[in-house]
């Protein structure tokens, strides 16, 4: 009936906007979807959608520093959604963890974590998160005390695969730690180019925090050659 699809439609709605704000680093905002999609969701028993909603909770829990409770929000999602068999998603939900391992400074736990998501990502042939995953990877690597090329590699096959995939957020977000790396590796000139030709293709969301960050990194690097749009 039109009033039991109604609620599936709200916490579907809320907890698709939830993760869009997750994409975009909008903590507060990706905190304040979820918890909406994750009250519609308990109220009307819709096990996978609470499940769905936990993930960015957990990531902005993560991302205010309470790493702890978002560690144990994501982990309890992907138990509750592979309670109701779903398959999709798992990847999402797995990197996700992984970030916040990363956070934790837990790396050995996030490459675990992040090859199981790769895993399942190959044999559902799911594509949607995968330029996050290696991103991830290479954050990762860098933790856990890995050689610089191993993160590096990582990192630039995030950026293939965001370009390829024509994302741009996940090609600037790759960008900025490619172009970080490098600046520590004293390849400042390039890191700038690299990072400005990302940002360049912006017109809009100069406030959000991922185009904040690569404009502050190219500020300290004094990166010159911006378009004038974003000048």
């Amino acid at each position: 009936s039109q009033a039991a699809v109604r609620p599936l439609t709200r916490a579907y709605t809320l907890g698709c906007d939830a993760m869009l704000r997750q994409f975009s680093c909008d903590r507060a905002g990706a905190r304040k979807q979820a918890e909406a999609a994750l009250a519609v969701a308990s109220e009307h028993d819709l096990p996978l959608w609470r499940a769905w909603a936990s993930v960015p909770l957990g990531w902005a829990l993560s991302d205010a520093g309470e790493t702890e409770e978002g560690i144990a929000t994501i982990r309890w999602a992907i138990d509750a959604a592979e309670e109701t068999g779903a398959v999709w998603g798992l990847p999402y939900f797995m990197a996700s963890l992984a970030e916040a391992q990363w956070r934790a400074g837990d790396a050995a736990a996030g490459l675990d974590t992040l090859a199981a998501a790769r895993e399942i990502a190959e044999r559902n042939d799911e594509r949607f998160f995968e330029a996050e995953i290696h991103r991830v990877r290479g954050g990762l690597l860098l933790e856990s005390g890995a050689a610089a090329e191993t993160a590096e590699a990582a990192f630039e096959l995030a950026l293939e695969v965001a370009r390829r995939q024509q994302s741009p957020s996940l090609e600037l977000r790759s960008a900025l730690e490619l172009g970080r790396l490098w600046r520590e590796r004293g390849r400042q000139d390039q890191a700038a180019r690299l990072v400005s030709a990302a940002y360049g293709s912006f017109t809009e969301g100069f406030e959000t925090p991922d185009l904040v960050r690569a404009r502050r990194f190219l500020d300290e690097l004094g990166a010159a050659g911006l378009p004038a749009h974003v000048r």
